[in-house]
């Protein structure tokens, strides 16, 4: 573990709390209306952070064991248009819980991390330039929960 490490887990850590908050404190109708930034339902991207942790907790784990795993934009397009509709009205409780359980298990993999870790270079997505590990949890994964919490706030 590095102290840039923690840092990024506690900045993931407070986003996902961000996100949980937000999601207890909605009313029924805001859960189920639409997002204005994907156009999804509250409940389908509410869960669709919660799943980005673990997939994307996924990717960074990859990274820092040297692999170079890449997908396309057109592949995680479509991956997200099949999941806004499979989990439209998806259960807020289990949501809440996936969000606790995959939010704590992506931070307590980025306080793994070594400093070298953090440096490795990688092209976790074709369209993008190669970057640090670092990078790719700032830019993808703590932004993922943070740009999407922050949607799902805003709508209804």
């Amino acid at each position: 573990m590095s102290g840039q490490s923690e840092a990024l887990a506690n900045r993931l850590d407070a986003a996902n709390n961000a996100v949980i908050e937000a999601v207890k404190g909605m009313s029924d109708a805001q859960w189920a209306a639409l997002t204005k930034s994907e156009g999804w339902t509250v409940a389908a991207t509410a869960h669709h952070i919660a799943g980005g942790h673990e997939a994307i907790a996924g990717l960074v784990q990859a990274i820092a064991a040297g692999q170079s795993p890449q997908v396309s934009l057109a592949q995680v397009n479509a991956g997200n248009a099949q999941h806004a509709q499979q989990f439209a009205g998806v259960d807020r409780n289990e949501v809440l819980a996936l969000l606790a359980t995959n939010g704590a298990a992506a931070a307590s993999l980025l306080r793994g991390l070594s400093d070298a870790q953090l440096s490795a270079v990688s092209k976790p997505i074709a369209e993008f330039p190669e970057m640090p590990l670092v990078a790719v949890i700032e830019n993808v994964l703590i932004s993922h929960a943070v740009d999407h919490g922050k949607s799902l706030q805003s709508a209804g």
